[in-house]
């Protein structure tokens, strides 16, 4: 009886693993050398948005509108239809959504799983009866069609389809990367690589795997160009995780590199820095910085980094430049901290660093005259160089900032806050002093920073602590729209 209630419970877990596997084959369609990869779960994001479903399908048809009305072509009427609708069109919306780049296409695709294949057989039939595209084709499995305006679809009975096609790609080969594509098995898919396990264990509403790749292969060409083999980012990864909060927004980002210099990588990153910092520069600068960056460096490793780059490394080693470049980042050891305030009529600056020597500073007496004339004094003293401005002895400093416990610890820490922004307003444009000033109103201050050596956030904290920032987005886009 034991062996055989084992066995039983065997082959239902058996079962529902097997049926978890069929219901998620759609995901086998993402291509596994895709060089991009972004998962959203629309029922989460609409339920942060403070959207109803009904809301969702009301906008979406709005949108479908719009489009219609902007554009001189029928082939938008695709989008609008399913997306207005998905469900009542056989797609199933409230599972994972895909979006994924390919190197081969460089073009953005959407990837959705199929809950009647029927019904959006019929939907997508009668767009050909009013002309929008041409007939499906049966090709293995799967149906596809081409658009006049530059995209295909695909569809079987688990996964939907749609992608943007350059012309020069041609209609042949578009057709076999996408029917290779949706009969692909998991262990050819993305399913099988590292991108994938990490997108699926990461934490986040929307979240994204991406490489070098998913730029067009022309600029990789350009900016790679000169660029030893040994170049420290060369193929490396990263994932992104975006949350949506109450009064915040956060954006996790890791760097991976997959094979046997994974490891031997990071201990290259870690080296350019100088372990953590500490802040003890705050005390030094007034409390209006509107923009302010802390972070340490070991300022002949990053030379050494780039010098791995023959045309870097030609531009430090010139000897015409008015600057010794290679003698200044050098000098570099320790603690760095910069902060730019645009409070006054001219804007103030700040730059203190730790140095390991002075001699750099012979490199700044042909300018002394001009920073003297510009009011900027600059020295070494301590073994910190200082290069500032602004006037010494102000009651408020940037020490009292709300903020600067965040700063506490970090590899790398820069903030920017927005109500210290706007004292630009009168130097900009109407329409840009009118988004500054909304910019404001609704946020207080945006944080970049880094605490562990292959990852960094981004921290958008809002000026409204007890609302979703989705929802705040979603209500400043409503409130935007009924202005007009």
């Amino acid at each position: 009886m034991k062996i055989r209630f084992c066995q039983w419970i065997g082959l239902c877990l058996l079962l529902l693993f097997s049926a978890c596997s069929k219901n998620n084959r759609y995901v086998n369609v993402l291509p596994a050398d895709a060089s991009c990869v972004v998962s959203a779960h629309l029922p989460v994001l609409i339920e942060k948005s403070g959207l109803s479903e009904q809301d969702f399908e009301l906008w979406m048809g709005k949108i479908d509108k719009l489009v219609k009305e902007k554009s001189q072509s029928q082939d938008w009427a695709l989008l609008g239809k399913l997306l207005a609708c998905p469900e009542k069109n056989g797609i199933n919306w409230k599972k994972e959504i895909y979006l994924f780049m390919h190197p081969e296409i460089e073009q953005v695709g959407l990837l959705a799983p199929v809950s009647d294949y029927e019904r959006l057989g019929s939907a997508l039939d009668e767009l050909v009866r009013q002309g929008v595209c041409k007939s499906f084709i049966e090709k293995e499995n799967c149906r596809l069609s081409f658009f006049d305006n530059g995209f295909a679809v695909a569809y079987n009975d688990e996964a939907f389809l749609v992608i943007g096609v350059p012309s020069e790609i041609g209609a042949d080969k578009a057709g076999d990367l996408l029917t290779r594509w949706m009969n692909a098995s998991e262990e050819k898919s993305f399913i099988s690589t590292e991108g994938f396990n990490k997108l699926s264990k990461a934490e986040g509403d929307i979240k994204m795997v991406a490489s070098m790749n998913m730029l067009p292969q022309k600029y990789v060409a350009m900016s790679m160009a000169g660029v030893s083999d040994d170049f420290l980012w060369k193929g490396m990864y990263s994932l992104v995780a975006v949350s949506f909060e109450k009064g915040k927004l956060v954006m996790k980002v890791e760097n991976f590199q997959t094979g046997d210099k994974a490891e031997e990588e990071s201990f290259r990153i870690a080296d350019l820095y100088k372990g953590e910092t500490s802040g003890k520069f705050l005390a030094e600068f007034p409390g209006d910085m509107m923009l302010w960056l802390n972070t340490t460096v070991n300022g002949e490793k990053w030379n050494e980094v780039l010098c791995q780059q023959p045309l870097l490394k030609e531009q430090l080693k010139n000897t015409h430049l008015f600057v010794d470049l290679e003698k200044c980042i050098t000098a570099l050891k320790g603690e760095l901290a910069l902060g730019v305030s645009v409070s006054s009529r001219i804007p103030e600056f700040g730059l203190f660093a730790e140095v390991e020597n002075d001699e750099f500073l012979k490199e700044l007496a042909p300018f002394q005259s001009t920073l003297s004339l510009l009011g900027f004094q600059y020295g070494v003293k301590e073994g910190v160089f200082s290069l500032t401005n602004y006037e010494k002895g102000k009651d408020d400093l940037l020490a009292e900032a709300v903020w600067t416990k965040d700063s506490e610890n970090k590899l790398f820490f820069l903030t920017l806050d927005l109500k210290a922004l706007q004292a630009i307003a009168p130097f900009l444009s109407s329409s840009e002093a009118m988004a500054v000033g909304i910019a404001a109103a609704y946020i207080e201050n945006i944080q970049v920073y880094s605490s562990e050596i292959n990852s960094g956030n981004l921290v958008i904290k809002a000026v409204n602590k007890d609302t979703n920032m989705l929802k705040q987005c979603v209500d400043l886009v409503k409130k935007m729209a009924e202005n007009q």
